[in-house]
């Protein structure tokens, strides 16, 4: 299979349509649209177009698919259908994960716009956003608070060049640490 623009996110490999064999998909660099590959015959289960220009995270949480990239996406992950969308201008990394232990898996998402967790489903919840803290690197989680509640670990070393770790039950800052630049 050959898609129409360089691959910018992918492959992700996961039984996304339920038949229990592994599918793959991958996001197109420039359009955001998402390719859902099956790797038997036929190769395209599904296209979905327009969910955002920079899609760069994908993540299968039980039957949908979670998008991040100028906002998150839900989608049905047997049709590609767009199920639910939350427009949070200047999203762009993200990931899914179960922070308080209840078996739902939330989303976390990061970039320019601060750090936001949203509840997945039908629909898109808001639980809570940290507009101060600017993530451009991958998330990590551990309960530093020791509430029972993953907190998010952070770091930016695009503009404030700083880690940090965010209370995953609230949202408020538990610390903060600039980080030097290294002298060779």
């Amino acid at each position: 299979y050959v898609t129409e623009s360089p691959i910018f996110v992918g492959p992700l490999l996961a039984d996304f349509n339920g038949d229990g064999r592994q599918d793959a998909t991958v996001v197109e660099e420039g359009t955001g649209e998402v390719n859902l590959l099956s790797l038997t015959e036929p190769p395209i289960l599904w296209k979905q177009a327009g969910t955002s220009w920079n899609t760069s995270g994908v993540s299968v949480v039980g039957d949908g698919v979670l998008l991040i990239g100028q906002g998150i996406s839900w989608l049905s992950a047997r049709d590609g259908a767009v199920t639910a969308h939350l427009g949070i201008s200047g999203t762009e990394h993200g990931v899914a994960a179960d922070l308080d232990g209840d078996g739902v898996h939330e989303a976390v998402a990061q970039g320019f716009a601060g750090l936001t967790r949203v509840q997945l489903g039908e629909t898109l919840k808001v639980l809570w956003q940290a507009p101060r803290v600017v993530g451009t690197e991958q998330l990590a989680f551990e309960d530093v608070t020791s509430d029972g509640v993953q907190d998010v670990f952070f770091g930016d070393t695009f503009s404030r060049k700083r880690i940090g770790v965010v209370d995953g039950a609230t949202g408020d800052l538990v610390w903060e640490q600039p980080v030097a630049p290294t002298h060779h």
